[in-house]
Order: structure tokens, then C-alpha cells, then sequence
């Protein structure tokens, strides 16, 4: 589902708005990236499964706390996170899996703000992402591993 989505921009650029964004964040203009990942979720899953249907602004904050609360939340061993939270384990990432990037706060801690997208091809140096909200539109990436803090599994 996101992969088919690529290319699809904001209009006007920087507006956090246009006809494809619309159907992604229900016509809430907030950057958009953890409504891309909750739409395509969505889509493949459907309203009630693996993923939470957000009524309200979708974040990655809410990412992050949905995957930690559900036991989904983890730490790649080659994580920028340092030291590795007691409570978020240790995985290895992969395709389908969420990538949060994010925010740290100038006390090491955990803003709740960042970016989130999927993965879409691991490699031992970087990430294939596809990912929403980059570059104001739909965009496939490479990331190198040690950028991104933590991984949401969806399923």
C-alpha cells in the first residue's frame, strides 16, 4: 500500500494539505507522516487490527506508546539509543516494520516528536523507507541504521 503511494506530494507544497493528503489525515493539516503509516495500515489491516485507529492527531508519540504498550516497540543493537531503555528489547528490523526517528531532548530523553515510515528493505548499514510527509510528499528513502532510535513491529 505505500509503495503504491509514492510520489503522491502535498498541494500547495508545504501546505500539509492536497487531495491525496486529505484522504490520509482526514483533512487535519498536521505534518503527516504517522497518519501516512496509520492509513496504510489501515488499508491492509483494516480499522480494528494490529494498528490503532486514531480519531484524533496521529503522531509519533502515539506510535511509539501503542507499540510500547503492546510489546512491539524495540531497539535495533546497532540503535543510536544509548544506553538501550531497560524496557524496549532488542530485535533486528524488517521489511513491514515501522522506523521511528525519534527527538531527543537536550536531558537524553525521548521527546515523543520525530518522523516514522516503513521499512521497506534491510541492509547491515542502512534502511530501503518508504515514508510520508518527506520532502512534502510520499518518498522512498535510504537511511543509514544508526539515524533511526527505534522500530515499531505491526504484526
Amino acid at each position: 500500500t505505500a509503495t503504491a503511494e509514492i510520489g503522491m506530494r502535498e498541494v500547495p507544497d508545504g501546505s500539509n494539505d492536497g487531495p491525496r493528503v486529505h484522504v490520509y489525515t482526514d483533512g487535519d493539516k498536521a505534518p503527516w507522516c504517522a497518519y501516512f503509516c496509520s492509513w496504510c495500515i489501515r488499508q491492509g489491516f483494516g480499522r480494528d487490527k494490529a494498528f490503532p485507529p486514531f480519531r484524533t492527531r496521529a503522531s509519533v508519540q502515539k506510535i511509539r506508546d501503542w507499540a510500547r504498550e503492546g510489546g512491539r516497540l524495540f531497539v535495533a543493537a546497532d540503535s543510536k539509543l544509548s544506553p538501550v531503555p531497560l524496557d524496549v528489547p532488542t530485535a533486528e528490523p524488517r521489511a513491514g516494520d515501522l522506523f521511528l526517528m525519534l527527538a531527543v531532548g537536550g536531558d537524553g530523553v525521548d521527546t515523543g516528536r520525530g518522523h516514522v515510515g516503513f521499512v521497506a528493505e534491510v541492509t547491515p548499514a542502512e534502511i530501503a523507507t518508504v515514508e510520508g510527509n518527506c520532502g512534502n510528499a510520499v518518498r522512498a528513502r535510504r537511511r543509514g541504521r544508526k539515524t533511526i532510535t527505534t522500530y515499531a513491529r505491526v504484526v
